[in-house]
């Protein structure tokens, strides 16, 4: 099968011992030829697996980006 992706976003969140990864692909192909594979060191229930707004990457992407700022004395 053909499956694209031009890019991949991630976002990865540590909170005291639990870690957050949220990932975006812009894929193009046939959603049941999708795979991902991400190695844990555990196991991963269904329940730990949600859907995430791409908005929501982008506003952190947009929010975290590098800034210029110029200051004058």
């Amino acid at each position: 099968t053909k499956i694209f992706n031009k890019a991949s976003k991630g976002v990865l969140v540590r909170d005291e011992n639990k870690l957050i990864l949220t990932m975006a692909n812009d894929f193009k192909g046939d959603m049941k030829e999708l795979a991902v594979v991400i190695p844990v060191p555990t196991f991963i229930e269904k329940e730990q697996i949600h859907v995430a707004s791409n908005a929501l990457i982008d506003h952190l992407d947009a929010y975290t980006a590098p800034r210029l700022v110029e200051y004058y004395d």
